[in-house]
Formats: C-alpha cells, sequence, structure tokens
C-alpha cells in the first residue's frame, strides 16, 4: 500500500482531495500487460469503497476496475506543509489534469476505520 501509494504521490503532478479519497493526475499509466509504470500521462484514484460491509480503501487508474488495498480503512488526509506562490513556473493545465498543482512538501496520513494510523510521511515532492 505505501509503496504504490508514494510512487503515485510521486510522480504526480496534480491532485484533488475529497472525504472519500485522493485524486492524483500525473505520469502514473502502467503497461497494460506487465502492470509496469510507463510514466505516460494517467489519473488515478484511491476512495473508500464499501465491499460487504466493510470499508476498503481501493485504487483505480484511468476508470479502470478498482483493486482493493487495504480493509478496514479509515481515511486519507492530506496536510500541506508549503504553499506554492503564483508565478510564471505553474505547470500548464494539461500536465496536473486539469487539478490542482500538488504542494511541494505535504503530509500524507493513512488511517484505519478505528482511527488508528497506518502510515503517516512527509512526501518532498518538487525539492528545490
Amino acid at each position: 500500500l505505501t509503496g504504490q501509494l508514494r510512487i503515485d504521490l510521486q510522480n504526480a503532478r496534480g491532485m484533488q482531495v475529497d472525504p472519500n479519497g485522493i485524486t492524483l493526475h500525473g505520469f502514473l499509466a502502467r503497461d497494460s500487460g506487465s502492470r509496469n509504470l510507463s510514466l505516460r500521462a494517467g489519473r488515478v484514484r484511491y476512495a473508500l469503497r464499501k465491499v460487504n460491509n466493510k470499508r476498503m480503501l481501493a485504487r483505480t487508474s484511468d476508470g479502470g476496475t478498482w483493486e482493493p488495498l487495504w480493509i478496514n480503512f479509515g481515511a486519507i488526509s492530506i496536510d500541506p506543509l508549503s504553499f506554492r506562490e503564483a508565478d510564471d513556473e505553474d505547470l500548464p493545465m494539461a500536465e496536473t489534469g486539469g487539478l490542482p498543482e500538488i504542494p511541494e512538501s505535504f503530509r500524507i496520513t493513512v488511517r484505519s476505520d478505528d482511527g488508528a494510523i497506518i502510515w503517516r510521511e512527509v512526501i518532498q515532492h518538487h525539492e528545490n
């Protein structure tokens, strides 16, 4: 879970968080045969899904099949630790997929359905 999510966050250019999950856009596409990262533009969604009355974190890429990742999932939160100032270096909308540009650094926290922290890490996305 953490390895896949970390790779997606590091390769994303746009990110939008909502109460049920997170949508990422950037260099996230996978080769359909090998499932290896192809670094082509793509969109990934991590979201809460309910299956047999269980809360589950699932992942879908470019609107494809949902892959179950974590049973008894509670929530994902993103806390920006730096903010971008509007300038001439903003990424083009095509690169971010129309989503807000990902912060330079942020803390991600993934919690189980009982509130326990499963994973917390600071991601330095665009290192200077």
